[in-house]
């Protein structure tokens, strides 16, 4: 059980859609009450569930929580690829020997990649200690765990570390947006 947060991301990492498309995404998203309008921003909305799926939720006093209405969310577009993961990382295999990759390895390219700078090739790359091979950080599918970037939008969400977003809100934000995206789990 953590109080962190959830991003939507595009799986193509360079991949940044048009202030229209996210402002279409937005709505979308506010018809249903998922997110609201608050003053200059965007806040969680009643039916944040509608997104985020939980199979485990937090229950409090008998009531299951997600988030509160009213939690923050904002979306930001990186001069740079920026990594997205917390604790809840999970493993991913080399793609030259199908091994499975270090984990303090991949933590430091996707750290690496946190800060608004344009970083090489090689920091976001990371070795294999089966066959001495270089995977390219960005190219990986971290599930929902993890990602690289230069768009999010950031819901925050108080969740187990089963979350799943919808498959038919992903596919119409997919639509929305103009490319595929993903939903990653950030716990720190």
């Amino acid at each position: 059980m953590s109080s962190d947060y959830v991003s939507l991301i595009p799986i193509n990492p360079d991949y940044v859609p048009t202030d229209e498309a996210v402002a279409r995404g937005l709505q979308h998203l506010a018809a249903t009450d998922v997110l609201r309008r608050a003053g200059d921003g965007w806040t969680t909305g009643a039916n944040l569930q509608l997104l985020v799926q939980d199979p485990k939720p937090f229950a409090k006093n008998g009531q299951v929580i997600i988030a509160q209405p009213g939690a923050p969310v904002w979306y930001r577009s990186y001069a740079y690829i920026r990594g997205h993961a917390g604790i809840n990382f999970e493993p991913i295999a080399c793609s030259i020997c199908q091994a499975e990759l270090p984990f303090d390895e991949m933590l430091a390219a996707l750290g690496a990649a946190t800060g608004d700078v344009a970083l090489s090739r090689d920091a976001l790359s990371i070795g294999c200690i089966h066959c001495d091979g270089k995977n390219y950080g960005p190219e990986h599918d971290y599930g929902i765990s993890g990602g690289f970037a230069r768009f999010e939008l950031h819901i925050e969400v108080t969740t187990s570390r089963q979350t799943q977003g919808n498959p038919a809100v992903l596919q119409e934000m997919t639509a929305i947006l103009g490319a595929p995206i993903k939903m990653v789990q950030v716990l720190a």
